[in-house]
């Protein structure tokens, strides 16, 4: 072969196949020189020894050993007998979109034509292999290295077993050293190349066949759009396809533009956009709309540029929120008053619904814009745009329109309703039209035939000092609005402007004749006047008086009641026809705390909603809401003269409230304990719960309560009996049935006996006979009828431990062993009671079997007890139990690092947590399944473990689940900050290829900027490789970032 058989691999690529396929590379290699030998001894041989297919053999296999060990992506027969199965079953459902299926068969079978040699199984694993290196597919077209790889390796087959000559052994050795370096030379390589024909001028077609070779994926075709310097480019580029059309879920490539040409050149970037734009129609419906979406999305970053294609895909598109959303955007940060904003507000104003999302906002800004921007020249064209809408809306006899009697031009509330809107700014339009000379007679045909009270209001607007319209046309319209209940702005600007021309009297007999004669008075049961007098005096404050002296009686009696009609109702500010309506207290907690106990009590049992504060939504609930807090404010002196507070508040709501704060706040009102006990008891019925509430507290805080224990026990038996006895305890249907208990006054009884038996065994040694019985009473209740009862005393089962352990004893298997309602009740204890060293001992094989069904709380009690050293709760038991169920398994790990993350750095829990974690990467993934151990990312967050450790932990962690963690982001953030080595560079290089879109991106933002704040002296192997693995996945900043004697 001469000097064309000599091994042409530079060190670089051969550096770079090492560093991609370790072991295989050095079969590659071995393949390789195996060939070139065999070409080389094939040009003298005169024995016939085959020495050529030999040597396509070795280049075969060097081929091969690229892919060695990868899963063929999809593809091939399998997906074509998928989809024709999915083809088939499409045809047989009713209804069913036949053409669509049979367009993805027909695409498939032409993507596997068109991809020919690309269509192997093992072109398909170097697919694999290219997503796995770059996180995207190569570009698929003539050329394409994937294609390249397969018609090599066809050729090397068919030389193998059909024979080849030497020369055509030579030509495909040639062309596989090609493959080799065009696919393994060092990627910052190809981006100074991409670089330096970005900044070429264009010349001619040869230099796109120089980019096809170059931008082997999207990463380096995005690169070159973005550094593209001359527009001449850009029309070959889209002819050639190059930049293709953009696809759903992937960002296109001629976006980059946005960051060069787009700034110098924007009409060059929107003339490309618009050539893609009508390509988009050769692709099917579904994908057209996303397509085109991202075309807009670069098209409103051109400016006046993009108009054309925003106003094509809002056209196209304008049923679609966010392509509305853009469009309204580009169109308010264009002039007012060019087309463009019309065109949005067109589309935008179709489809505005009052109170719906984001077009609310889009339409009343789009408009505000229109209206705005009117000039004389597109007046007309904006006016009628908003006169149809107007008119179809107007003509709706389904929908109901609210439009008030004030100015059409008055200022809008924050949610007009749609025909509100339009008629506001098209009355605003007309009156700019008469302020740059338009006609009346114009704007009359603008408004058209606009039928109900808008047509009439909008041309009152327009006849109303026109000069161009007779009187008796303003007269006749007049006459004909006096048939409306009420008169507006408009009909009281358009009366003076007649009357400020002096008509004849007789000229105005036509709005007296209107008028007819009143109707007779209703009778007086009815409490209200005829709808004709109401009409009459609402007009009066419009017309002048002669015009109504027939009924100047019938206002007179009208306004004796609801005072004289006032026209400056008509031209102040608009009312709005909606409101919040919030109920609060007419007195405030400060307004109260100010006054004596006593008189505070006064003033608010004496308030009436009738009476005070006119005009005020106030209510006796947010009332005694005040009263509570001011109670809460001094309790101590609230709590002094007991009796006579209540007394002064009289109402039930008001002393359950007072009763309440108290109870809240119990500790300090210990001295006045008894005498606020005994009023208490002689609450009634709506008391109850207050009352009970405040035995507990005053209880539970130890305060002297001898002389009346006798009664408290009393009323808290009654009430709890009261409860076993109706029957009506059942829970079902409720989400947590102690929840549902300890808001039943059976439940606050039973609550106050438990507080009542503490009270007696810690100042009397013993507790009365009653308390046990009413607890056996408890357990005799069946099936969910008790269930409430037993969440209570699950709950207080530490309680219980303390003061009646025999009990517990004799009772624990019925209350949480034997049965469904048991085990329900242990799940109870479990999530509401805190862990003794008693619940441990008992109960660890109900514990460990709670936490692998997932009851609550079950499996961080487990936790709680290894970390503690509870006796029989080994960390090896723990993990022996716990991967039977890998999400038990999962929360246990979350839950030991959370606690950790509390920990000091000398607690003997972090330690413990430290060896459950060393014991979860022993197990992996033999014992332990590596997803499983996804949730120690959460180690992140304890700062009380040293740095070293963690990364060592970490980094063994992501070996075991191949790159899945919990809190990526944190996690990369931490490798980041801390001192560079091969550990930090070994996480961030797992983490770039794993986990979700935006958690690689992350990742890849820290470990650039690890590279470049890492120092020279800090250049190994590991950091070289994160740079390399940077600049494959697209982020080519990397490559700018060098360092001394770097092998890439």
């Amino acid at each position: 072969m001469g000097q064309e058989s000599e091994l042409s691999l530079s060190a670089a690529v051969t550096d770079r196949l090492e560093a991609e396929l370790g072991t295989d590379a050095a079969k590659v290699l071995g393949c390789l020189r195996t060939a070139q030998l065999l070409l080389t001894l094939a040009e003298t041989d005169t024995n016939n020894l085959r020495l050529a297919e030999s040597a396509a053999y070795n280049l075969r296999e060097a081929l091969d050993h690229v892919v060695e060990g990868r899963d063929a992506a999809e593809g091939g027969l399998k997906s074509v007998i998928d989809t024709w199965r999915r083809y088939k079953l499409q045809a047989e459902l009713p209804g069913a979109d036949i053409e669509a299926a049979r367009r993805d068969l027909d695409e498939l079978l032409q993507r596997i034509q068109d991809d020919g040699a690309a269509a192997s199984h093992y072109a398909r694993r170097l697919l694999t292999y290219f997503r796995d290196r770059a996180g995207i597919d190569p570009l698929r077209r003539p050329g394409d290295p994937v294609k390249q790889y397969g018609e090599l390796r066809n050729a090397a087959s068919a030389g193998l077993h059909d024979g080849i000559s030497v020369v055509a052994a030579q030509d495909l050795y040639r062309r596989t050293i090609t493959w080799f370096i065009r696919v393994f030379t060092p990627p910052d390589a190809f981006v100074a190349a991409v670089r330096a024909l970005a900044a070429q001028p264009w010349i001619g077609q040869h230099q796109i066949a120089e980019l096809e070779q170059l931008a082997t994926d999207d990463h380096y075709l995005r690169r070159f759009f973005g550094e593209v310097a001359d527009p001449a480019w850009l029309d070959p580029l889209h002819a050639s396809g190059v930049a293709g059309i953009p696809a759903a879920g992937a960002q296109w490539p001629a976006s980059a533009l946005l960051d060069g040409l787009a700034k110098t050149d924007p009409e060059s970037v929107a003339h490309f956009l618009e050539r893609t734009l009508e390509k988009t129609k050769e692709v099917g419906v579904h994908e057209r709309s996303g397509a085109r979406f991202e075309l807009l999305r670069i098209a409103v970053q051109l400016g006046p540029a993009g108009h054309r294609i925003v106003t094509e895909v809002i056209r196209a598109h304008g049923d679609w929120l966010p392509v509305r959303s853009l469009a309204v955007d580009t169109a308010l940060a264009a002039d007012a008053a060019d087309p463009i904003v019309l065109t949005v507000a067109d589309v935008v104003l179709n489809h505005y619904q009052r109170f719906a999302d984001g077009d609310d906002y889009h339409a009343t800004e789009i408009i505000e814009h229109l209206q705005r921007g009117v000039t004389a020249a597109n007046a007309a064209a904006r006016a009628t745009a908003l006169a149809g809408k107007a008119r179809r809306l107007a003509a709706d006899n389904i929908a109901r329109h609210s439009l008030g009697i004030e100015a059409l031009t008055a200022e809008l509330d924050e949610h007009p309703e749609p025909l509100l809107l339009l008629i506001h700014h098209l009355a605003r339009i007309l009156g700019k039209a008469r302020e740059r000379g338009v006609a009346a007679t114009v704007q009359l045909k603008w408004i058209g035939s606009m039928p109900g009270a808008a047509g009439e209001r909008l041309r009152a607007a327009v006849l109303a000092g026109a000069e161009d319209v007779p009187l008796a046309e303003k007269i006749d319209h007049v006459t004909r609005r006096l048939q409306s209940r009420t008169a507006t702005a408009e009909d009281l600007a358009l009366v003076n402007d007649v009357l400020a021309r002096s008509p004849a009297d007789a000229d105005l007999d036509a709005w007296a004749d209107a008028w007819g004669t009143p109707s007779p008075a209703l009778d007086p049961t009815e409490h209200r006047f005829p709808d004709d007098w109401a009409r009459a005096w609402r007009w009066a404050a419009v017309l002048p008086s002669n015009v109504l002296t027939r009924w100047s009686d019938v206002i007179d009696r009208v306004s004796s009641q609801y005072n004289h009609p006032d026209p400056a109702q008509l031209t102040g500010t608009r009312s709005r026809d909606w409101e919040v309506s919030v109920v609060s207290s007419p007195y405030s907690t400060d307004e109260l705390s100010t006054q004596p106990v006593l008189e505070a009590a006064a003033v608010v049992a004496s308030w009436e909603p009738s009476t005070e504060r006119e005009g005020w939504n106030f209510g006796r609930e947010e009332l005694a809401r005040a009263l509570s807090e001011t109670v809460k404010a001094d309790p101590a002196e609230w709590s002094a003269k007991p009796a006579e507070v209540v007394a002064v508040l009289g109402q039930p709501l008001y002393i359950e409230s007072y009763l309440q704060a108290l109870a809240d706040r119990a500790a300090d009102l210990l001295t006045h304990a008894e005498p606020v006990l005994t009023v208490a008891l002689a609450q009634p019925a709506p008391c109850h719960n207050a009352v009970l509430d405040l035995i507990r507290a005053l209880a539970t805080k130890d305060a002297a309560v001898g002389s009346v224990i006798d009664a408290l026990w009393d009323r808290a038996l009654e009430i709890t009996r009261q409860g076993l006895e109706s029957g009506d305890l059942s829970v079902a249907g409720s989400d947590d049935p102690f929840i549902y208990a300890v808001d039943q006054p059976w439940g606050h009884g039973c609550q106050t006996i438990l507080a009542l038996a503490a009270w007696e065994f810690r100042n009397c040694s013993a507790v009365r006979p009653e308390f046990e019985h009413i607890l056996d009473t408890i357990m005799k209740l069946e099936n969910l009828a008790g269930l409430g009862f037993r969440a209570i005393l699950a709950a207080r089962r530490p309680l219980l431990e303390a003061i009646a352990s025999r009990w517990l004893d004799r009772n624990q298997d019925a209350l949480f062993r034997e049965g469904l309602v048991a085990r329900e009740t242990f799940d109870l204890t479990v999530r509401w009671a805190e862990p003794t060293s008693r619940f441990y001992r008992e109960y660890r094989s109900e514990l460990i079997t709670a936490a692998l069904r997932g009851a609550d709380r079950a499996v961080r009690l487990v936790v709680v007890a290894a970390l503690n050293g509870e006796e029989s709760y080994g960390l090896d038991w723990v993990l022996d139990e716990l991967r039977k169920k890998p999400a038990a398994l999962g929360t246990a790990i979350r839950d030991s690092a959370l606690i950790a993350q509390h920990a000091p750095a000398d607690s003997p829990r972090l330690a413990a947590a430290l060896r459950f974690w060393h014991l979860l990467l022993d197990a992996a993934p033999r014992q332990v399944p590596g997803t499983a151990l996804a949730g120690l990312g959460r180690w992140v967050f304890v700062e009380s473990i040293d740095d070293d450790e963690w990364l060592r932990l970490t980094a063994q962690t992501l070996e075991m689940t191949g790159g899945g963690i919990e809190h990526a982001n944190a996690v990369a953030d931490r490798a980041a900050r801390t001192t560079q080595n091969a550990l930090t560079q070994g996480i961030l290089l797992t983490l770039l290829d794993a986990g979700k879109r935006w958690e690689r991106h992350h990742a890849a933002r820290r470990a650039l900027d690890v590279l470049r704040t890492a120092p020279a002296s800090a250049a190994d192997e590991s950091l070289r490789r994160l740079r390399v693995r940077l600049i494959d996945l697209g982020y080519h900043e990397a490559a700018e970032i060098r360092f001394p004697d770097s092998k890439f």
